[in-house]
Order: structure tokens, then sequence, then C-alpha cells
């Protein structure tokens, strides 16, 4: 119930804070703005070590064990943040909203932007097609300038239930158009 009143005063007072999620590894983090929390996950508007945006992220709090905020490193990260004029594209959320899932994923269609949906021994990626009771059709990176299809269950559990929205796409992916990380 603690993590829920430290994030809770993140979206209040919209601080930048880094949070942990991987015990295994201490140095690992995520940092950026708290947008919502819903029973067991938080939304993330997530900003690079370089103060740019990148993306929303999609976490399971339970795997979250700290957070940091008004620290030298979180205070750098929004000043520069805002000094580069930097902002996330807004994301509709009704307080109905039960899932932030199914809310990111729609955002994401409209939007046309890329999703990665990272389980515990893969990572697939690329646009929502159509989502359908537990099913969400991906249209994957092209093959041959094909785009492939790959359909899955959107119950499968995710490694730490991982989900983000990024503007940056990797260049070996050849896909030149902005991303979501889910």
């Amino acid at each position: 119930m603690k993590m829920h009143g430290i994030l809770q005063d993140c979206i209040r007072t919209q601080k930048v804070a880094s949070l942990y999620f991987d015990k295994e590894n201490p140095f690992s983090h995520l940092t950026g703005r708290i947008l919502q929390i819903r029973q067991n996950e938080v939304l993330i508007a997530h900003i690079s070590m370089h103060g740019c945006y990148d993306g929303y992220i999609l976490k399971r709090i339970d795997d979250l064990y700290r957070v940091d905020v008004d620290g030298k490193y979180e205070q750098k990260i929004g000043r520069l943040y805002s000094i580069k004029g930097q902002s996330h594209p807004p994301i509709s959320i009704d307080a109905s909203d039960r899932s932030l899932l199914q809310t990111l994923l729609n955002f994401a269609k409209q939007a046309r932007l890329i999703v990665t949906f990272e389980f515990a021994d893969e990572c697939l990626s690329g646009f929502v097609e159509s989502m359908r009771h537990e099913t969400v059709d991906l249209i994957a990176e092209p093959r041959n300038g094909v785009p492939l299809l790959r359909l899955f269950p959107a119950c499968q559990p995710l490694r730490k239930r991982f989900f983000s929205l990024s503007s940056e796409y990797t260049v070996d992916k050849r896909i030149l158009t902005q991303k979501l990380f889910i």
C-alpha cells in the first residue's frame, strides 16, 4: 500500500521519478512522470536519459521496489525535458477504464504507433491491426516487403507486464514511425 501512496503523490505533483523494478539489476530503472495507477498497473510517461520523450510504459506495481523523487538525477531529467520543449501526446484515460492496456492498445491503433509486447521468451512488435476479446492482431515488421500478421492472446502473461510507447524505432526494423511498447 505504501507504493500506491508514493505513486499517487507523484501523479499529484507531476514530479519526475525514477522507478526500480528489477531487484537483480539495481541500476536498471525507468524515469518519467507517473500518469495513472490502476490496481496493479502503473502508467509512466517515460523520459530518456537525454531528457527526451521516450514513449509510455505500463508496468506491474507488484514488481516495483523503489521510487526516487526529488533526487539530482530526476531534477536534471525534468529540467532537460522542459528546456528541450518535450511533451508526450495526451492519452485520454477515463476513470471508468478498468484496463490501461486496452486503453493504450486503442490509442496505439488510432495513432498508428508500433507496439511491443515483451513476453518471458520473446518480444513481438508491430502495428495493432485489431483486437477481439482476448486476442490482439499485430502487423509485424515487413519481411521481403510483406508485412506479417501475428495473432496472440492479449491475456498471455507478459514478462513483468511490460508495455511502452515510444517515438523511436531501431533502424534495422526499417519502420520509420513512432513506437509503442506494450
